[in-house]
C-alpha cells in the first residue's frame, strides 16, 4: 500500500509533525516523530518542522496522500496557523487534507486502561475546560463539547464507583478539584498528555474523522458570546 502522510498538531504549547507510512497489513509506520516546544509562536516552528519532517524521510509533497491535522479544540492561535498552513499547501499541492479531533486523538492514549471512563480535558479560558469523556464501547459520559468546570465535576460526581482516567491539560490545571473525587484517576505520567502520531492515525482507521474545522464557535467563540 505504501501510503504516506503528514500529520501536524499545533493545538496546544507542545507542537507535533510527522509523516508515517500505511503498510499492506493497514497497519501504520511512523517514519518520523518530532515535538516542537513552541514557547513564543507555532509560526516559527512549524514550517521548519514539516521540511525537516520532509527532508528526514526524503519525501516530497507529492508523494503524500494527504495532510492530518488536529483541528482543536485548543489554542485559537495554533489553531488558526496550523489550519491556514495546511490549506495554503495542500490547495498548492492538490493534496487532500483532514481535520481530526484533539481530544478524540488525545483519548487513544488511554487504549489500555482498565478504567470504565477515559476522559480527555483541555484548559480553555476561565474556568472553561473542553472536554470529552467515553468509554472503550463508545458510550459517552460527556460529549466533545465546551464546560464549566463546576460542570464537569459534577457530572464525575455521579459516576459513582466507575472509575474515570482524565488526562491533559485541564486534568492537570483541575488536579485538586478532580482528585476530591474518588473515582478519578490523574496518572503522573503527563506524556500521556501528548497527542501522537498513532492518536491521530487511529481516528483515520476507525472512519471518525470530523472534518468540521473547529476554529467555529461551537468552540473558539461560544464561551465569549
Amino acid at each position: 500500500m505504501n501510503e504516506r502522510v503528514l500529520l501536524i498538531d499545533t493545538s496546544s504549547m507542545l507542537g507535533l509533525c510527522a509523516v508515517a507510512q500505511q503498510k499492506a497489513s493497514g497497519s501504520w509506520d511512523i517514519l518520523f516523530e518530532q515535538y516542537i516546544n513552541a514557547e513564543s509562536s507555532h509560526s516559527e516552528h512549524l514550517f521548519m518542522g514539516i521540511q525537516t519532517a520532509l527532508s528526514k524521510t526524503d519525501i516530497k509533497f507529492t508523494d503524500l496522500k494527504c495532510v492530518v491535522y488536529c483541528a482543536g479544540p485548543g489554542s485559537f492561535t495554533g489553531l488558526r496557523i496550523s489550519y491556514s498552513a495546511v490549506k495554503g499547501f495542500t490547495l498548492a499541492q492538490g493534496i487532500k487534507s483532514v481535520g481530526v479531533s484533539t481530544l478524540r486523538a488525545m483519548i487513544y492514549n488511554l487504549k489500555d486502561t482498565p478504567s470504565k471512563y477515559r476522559a480527555a480535558l483541555i484548559k480553555g479560558s476561565g474556568t472553561e475546560v473542553f472536554a470529552f469523556v467515553t468509554t472503550k464501547e463508545g458510550e459517552t459520559l460527556l460529549k466533545e463539547g465546551s464546560y464549566d468546570i463546576n460542570y464537569v465535576l459534577e457530572v464525575f460526581g455521579k459516576a459513582g464507583e466507575n472509575e474515570i482516567t482524565c488526562i491533559g491539560s485541564g486534568a492537570r490545571t483541575y488536579v485538586d478539584e478532580l482528585k476530591i473525587i474518588k473515582a478519578v484517576n490523574i496518572p503522573a505520567d503527563n506524556e500521556l498528555d501528548k497527542v501522537t502520531p498513532l492518536g491521530m492515525l487511529s481516528l483515520l482507521e476507525e472512519n471518525t474523522i470530523d472534518g468540521i474545522n473547529y476554529l467555529k464557535a461551537s468552540y473558539a467563540e461560544n464561551k465569549s458570546k
